[in-house]
């Protein structure tokens, strides 16, 4: 059996929705990710003759329906999703700015072990409605500043968290310095529970040398009690040439070392090549801490430290051709088949041709994980995209060797040896066969998956577009096949 490992597959390759990469229904419908995306530092406010030509209410919004079945299963919803910025014309220090998740179960029947099964399905209620982000924006309330209230994505810091509550910024000529207080907010879990607070420093020493201080303290409430985390980190930006950036990071967490992390980006005009390399150590275990800090512990179990490297190549070969490498290299201390963290060599080659044959286009990509005490896996993936004036259609397959889907996660054998630590003398939290015998286990192995999907996506006009794909897909279980249909409408404003 191949080891736990999360499969990253070519995301590039199959980048709307990746249909032929998931198991059909599998993923979560979230948009959060590029809704944080769009958050970003405020930028210095216009001039006030290019401020009466802006428009005071922008924004975009989107409708669509996923529906995905097979013999044994079905799982259709709707999802709605609104982002929008406002700028009164009254006063130009202030900005809201917001993104709302809307999404509605039609009656979904998927039992806890299907492959359609994703986090939606967790939840009593057939509507959900959640705020990404939601704040009010003020300039210059102390100077050269910015002050947000309100749900928001801290961009900066020792932790990458979003936040119920107050930021504030000020810069000050080479300074700027910042703090954040709130409850930790999250779109799956009870809000207003959590505290969280923080803030940093940085300063440019050079015109290509920066340097930042973080903090970042959290709480968060256990059934079994209460934990904190603590962290610091130190950060250090050098930019050596228009082609050539460095960046260096080092993590404490409660008074003692973390994380270390190295990276380079750069390019080479002569060979029209752009690289990335970098290296993490990871100094010390990482086991439960605040999510903000480790979010993938409920579902991997405890990472020993390792030792991570990466390195990426993009090369254009012609003016229509472009040939990308990744490679990774992971050495895990007390590498084990039963942990997530185990060693391994992750190798990927893509290659994209552009308009060839003047509205064509053409990818495939192939990976390979070479997992040390397991089997390893690959992938293999490929499509073709043909243009029309408004309209482009796309046809593609992939190859899974194996895909691990995450199902429903049965609590009550980690209860039972809980209350064991807490009514016998002398025991800790440590294995316990019992739980690893009679547990539900939160992923679930699928093997030789096959995926066929097209998708289309139709310019209606110059702020409107809609977008549409079937994905057919095969794999081991007994419940597969599995079909998979999903439409949107997209509008901006």
């Amino acid at each position: 059996m191949a080891a736990v490992v999360f499969m990253l597959f070519i995301g590039s390759v199959t980048a709307w929705g990746q249909p032929g990469q998931k198991p059909a229904g599998a993923e979560t419908a979230s948009p959060s990710k590029d809704a944080d995306a769009q958050q970003q530092t405020p930028e210095a406010p216009p001039a006030p003759a290019e401020a009466a030509k802006r428009k005071w209410l922008q924004g975009d919004f989107s409708a669509g329906l996923d529906a995905a079945w097979s013999d044994y299963a079905s799982d259709f919803d709707l999802s709605q999703y609104l982002r929008f910025k406002v700028d009164p014309p009254q006063c130009s220090k202030l900005h809201l700015r917001g993104a709302l998740w809307f999404n509605e179960d039609l009656g979904s029947d998927v039992p806890r072990y299907s492959a359609l099964r994703d986090i939606n399905d967790g939840f009593d209620s057939h509507l959900r409605v959640r705020p990404l982000y939601l704040y009010a924006e003020l300039d210059d309330v102390w100077g050269d500043s910015t002050l947000r209230v309100g749900r928001q994505r801290i961009l900066e810091g020792a932790a990458f968290n979003r936040i119920d509550g107050v930021y504030f910024k000020q810069r000050l000529g080479q300074w700027d310095w910042y703090v954040f207080a709130g409850a930790r907010a999250t779109i799956y879990d009870d809000p207003f529970q959590d505290f969280v607070t923080g803030g940093g420093a940085s300063v440019r020493l050079f015109d290509r040398t920066r340097i930042a201080l973080d903090a970042y303290y959290g709480q968060e409430h256990r059934d079994y009690g209460d934990i904190d985390d603590t962290s610091v980190a130190l950060s250090v930006w050098q930019a050596v040439n228009a082609n050539l950036t460095l960046f260096g990071r080092y993590d404490r967490r409660n008074g003692s070392g973390d994380e270390v992390y190295l990276n380079a980006t750069g390019f080479v005009p002569a060979w029209d090549l752009t690289y990335e390399v970098s290296y993490r150590r990871q100094l010390n275990t990482l086991s439960d801490r605040v999510n903000d800090l480790t979010g993938f512990y409920r579902i991997l179990g405890d990472y020993k430290a390792h030792d991570d490297y990466f390195a990426a190549l993009h090369k254009s070969l012609t003016d229509h051709l472009t040939v990308s490498l990744e490679g990774e290299i992971h050495r895990a201390n007390g590498s084990d088949w039963m942990t997530a963290n185990q060693d391994y060599e992750r190798f990927a080659l893509i290659l994209a041709a552009e308009r060839i044959c003047k509205s064509l286009d053409a990818q495939v990509g192939l990976e390979r994980w070479n997992v040390h005490g397991g089997e390893g896996t690959w992938a293999v993936t490929g499509e073709v995209t043909k243009h029309w004036k408004k309209v482009a259609l796309t046809v593609g397959a992939d190859y899974a060797r194996y895909e691990e889907r995450v199902i429903q996660y049965t609590s009550l054998p980690y209860a039972l040896d809980q209350l064991r630590v807490l009514l016998i003398p002398g025991q800790y939290q440590t294995y316990n066969p019992l739980v690893y015998l009679f547990d539900t286990y939160a992923l679930e192995l699928h093997e030789d998956v096959r995926s066929f999907y097209c998708k289309t996506k139709w310019a209606l006009a110059d702020d409107q577009e809609v977008t549409a794909g079937v994905t057919y897909e095969e794999d081991d279980s007994p419940e597969s096949p599995y079909w998979r249909i999903k439409a949107q409408y997209s509008m901006h404003f």
